[in-house]
């Protein structure tokens, strides 16, 4: 999944720290769970969705599948 927010973020031409800064926390915090290291809070995924102009499940869809959840169509 790490690679759908990794691109996402390059398409809007935006940095990690002005994600992070949206998000209110640091670039290096951000960065961990760009890289799936950390998990995000909702409230964050909202906010990435928001940002991204996408909604979460489109972000989060590959996490999802991993663990089992039943997505549905």
């Amino acid at each position: 999944m790490h690679y759908k927010l990794i691109a996402y973020r390059k398409k809007a031409d935006i940095s990690q720290e002005e994600v992070a800064a949206t998000l209110n926390m640091t670039r290096q915090t951000y960065s961990k769970k760009e890289r799936m290291i950390s998990k995000f809070e909702l409230n964050e995924a909202i906010a990435l969705a928001k940002l991204f102009d996408v909604s979460v499940s489109v972000l989060f869809e590959e996490e999802r599948k991993k663990q089992g959840a039943v997505i549905p169509n």
